[in-house]
């Protein structure tokens, strides 16, 4: 399992970034996209404090300017990445007792969470592909399988 959840965090980079390679010819045209995705990368930082008990607020929909979006997609990345790396099965079934946004108490497991993470962003990936189409311009392909492909 561990494997296979580093695998689909790379994947998530991998798209993040592609994703963040076409903003800015299309962001002036459309803001929404770079908000959605400071929203991911967010997020993918949220759920990670979460895991390791961390509270504290984070702009969950403001957009970030380019350089910071870039170097949070990485930190991201590098973080989650090394915390997945090293959990074994038991760690990755750990249970994580957090307070979502709207202040309801909930528990899901680590493994939960990262496969989680990894869907809310292929989501609003998909949203931003659909703005930047919007534009005119073409979007970058971002599907998992093109990924496994390494196109």
């Amino acid at each position: 399992m561990r494997e296979h959840l580093m695998d689909l965090l790379q994947f998530n980079n991998w798209a993040n970034k592609r994703i963040f390679t076409a903003l800015p010819g299309v962001a002036d045209h459309d803001p929404q996209t770079v908000v959605l995705l400071s929203h991911v990368v967010i997020a993918e930082l949220l759920w990670l404090d979460r895991v390791n008990g961390i509270v504290r607020p984070l702009p969950l929909w403001e957009p970030l300017p380019f350089p910071e979006l870039l170097r949070l997609i990485d930190q991201s990345t590098h973080d989650w990445l090394s915390y997945v790396g090293d959990c074994d099965a038991t760690r990755l079934e750990r249970r994580v007792a957090y307070v979502n946004t709207k202040g309801v108490s909930y528990q899901n497991s680590v493994r939960e969470i990262a496969t989680h993470l990894v869907n809310h962003g292929s989501h609003h990936r998909g949203q931003i592909v659909q703005l930047i189409r919007r534009t005119g311009a073409t979007p970058p392909l971002v599907d998992f399988i093109a990924y496994a492909r390494n196109e």
